[in-house]
């Protein structure tokens, strides 16, 4: 074809708009959230591997959204009358870059579903000192990629407008996009997320330095606290695990988990093991203290009052059944609960008075609830 590209890439894309709701989930709000979060996914990923600092969301007028970000751009090389950069767009088995993704895991959606399920999709990359655009209509390109002027910067900038034949709504859940975009900051600290709401609305910046342990205090706000927040921060090969824990004086728990920056609220593997790893340190602490033999710790009685944020980023992440509700990572068990026990004698050594005043919090509720069973 005159534009680059093969027949059978169309063909596949093809297959996404005969079945769009296979692909994307849903064919109202749902499913273009989902659209636009596979988009800003692709952005986090450069973010993830260090190689773009900054990215903005942007919902424009016409119901149509874009994302820019400063990474190394889509590259645009040419192999046999092919551009890469048309491939990506296409192509079902393409990605931006190579290697499993990291920022979304098997919830990665290719940027061809997003080309193919929009009406018109328009790509800038500044990539290799020069700038390359190109428009596609329902999936196929409108013409070759086109090499523009010279540039210094580097970036990828792709607008799309959701295809009206398919999706029920043109507006992805302003609320929905907000809550991301704050989550993701958290999750990955030093990203500065940028979301201009268009249509009249205002224009916000997302940006955290402390990640997880931030958010746990942001969970934590108008509560009576029992510490300061303590952050636990691992790396091992492509192994990424970050926490962050605060107790609330009340009997209420609330524990958030992640897997590759997706949510899980089923938890999985990596809740099992945090809870593990939190409930042996607080043993190994009392047992050091003499206390251990007085009272018998059950794990309900670690909770009570447990605010956490587990966020693990696993390279090709498996999941329990069809939604991905739950992590199912059962190898990495022993690793997590090894981490968080390590990571707690280190915050000890560091901060003392945080660490006793979270064991006294739960050894206060442990010899409560045996006093009563006692007197029962």
């Amino acid at each position: 074809m005159s534009d680059g590209t093969a027949a059978g890439e169309l063909e596949g894309l093809a297959r996404v708009r005969a079945r769009p709701a296979m692909f994307v989930g849903s064919l109202g709000e749902r499913g273009l959230y989902r659209v636009l979060a596979g988009l800003i996914d692709n952005s986090v990923e450069e973010a993830v591997l260090g190689h773009a600092n900054t990215i903005r969301v942007t919902l424009l007028p016409d119901g149509g959204f874009g994302v820019t970000d400063d990474g190394p751009g889509l590259p645009a090389w040419t192999d046999r009358g092919h551009s890469q950069l048309t491939r990506i767009l296409t192509r079902l088995d393409t990605n931006a870059r190579s290697g499993p993704p990291v920022a979304s895991g098997s919830y990665a959606l290719p940027l061809a579903v997003l080309n193919a399920v929009c009406e018109h999709v328009e790509v800038e990359s500044k990539w290799d000192g020069y700038t390359w655009t190109q428009r596609f209509s329902r999936g196929i390109p409108e013409g070759p990629v086109v090499e523009g002027a010279r540039v210094k910067d580097t970036g990828t900038t792709i607008r799309a407008v959701p295809d009206a034949d398919i999706f029920e709504t043109s507006l992805p859940p302003l609320h929905r996009v907000r809550n991301r975009l704050q989550t993701l900051a958290y999750l990955v600290p030093a990203l500065r997320l940028e979301l201009d709401e268009g249509r009249g609305g205002a224009s916000r910046v997302f940006v955290s330095t402390d990640g997880v342990g931030e958010l746990v205090q942001q969970l934590n706000l108008g509560r009576d606290v029992v510490h300061h927040p303590i952050s636990i921060s691992s790396r091992s090969d492509a192994l990424h695990l970050d926490v962050g824990i605060q107790y609330r004086d009340s009997v209420e728990a609330e524990v958030l988990s992640f897997a590759n920056h997706q949510y899980t609220p089923e938890g999985g593997s990596h809740e099992n093991a945090f809870r593990r790893g939190l409930s042996q340190a607080l043993a190994a602490a009392f047992r050091a203290d003499g206390r251990m033999g007085k009272c018998r710790l059950r794990s309900a009685r670690v909770w009570e009052g447990c605010c956490a944020v587990v966020s693990l980023r696993v390279p090709n992440p498996g999941f329990e059944g069809s939604r991905h509700q739950a992590l199912y990572q059962p190898g990495l068990e022993n690793w997590i609960a090894a981490e968080i026990r390590e990571g707690l004698k280190r915050h000890a050594r560091r901060d003392r008075d945080s660490w006793a005043s979270l064991a006294e919090r739960v050894w206060s509720r442990v010899r409560y609830l045996s006093s009563l069973q006692q007197a029962n």
